[in-house]
């Protein structure tokens, strides 16, 4: 909706076709290819934004694992929490995601 005040003080609500707001904040999953700009959009600098939760249990014998995990308390200890989240950015959107894809490996491999 457009709002206009005239010069007499009154206010005029127009419905405005077709647009999107554009917000401040909160991400946006897009499917497009080129920005606004007309440059492309995977040539742009891109951020990955990883966060995660941790689960940390006792181990049994058998290789199963304790139905509890350890709380925040506990955590705090370790000077840790149950939350994380990095960050991996990128002069392009390939270079972000290979870059976030080597970090990944590196976790998933120890």
């Amino acid at each position: 909706m457009n709002v206009k005040i005239s010069e007499d003080g009154s206010i005029d609500f127009e419905q405005m076709e077709n647009t999107t707001p554009n917000l401040p904040f909160g991400p946006k999953i897009v499917g497009q290819h080129h920005a606004s700009d007309g440059m492309p959009r995977s040539m742009k600098p891109h951020i990955g934004i990883v966060t995660m939760k941790i689960d940390i249990r006792a181990m049994n014998p058998d290789g199963t694992l304790d139905i509890h995990v350890m709380g925040e308390k506990a955590l705090k200890k370790y000077k840790i929490s149950n939350k994380a989240q990095f960050v991996i950015k990128g002069t392009s959107e390939a270079e972000c995601i290979k870059k976030l894809k080597n970090t990944l490996e590196k976790i998933d491999n120890g």
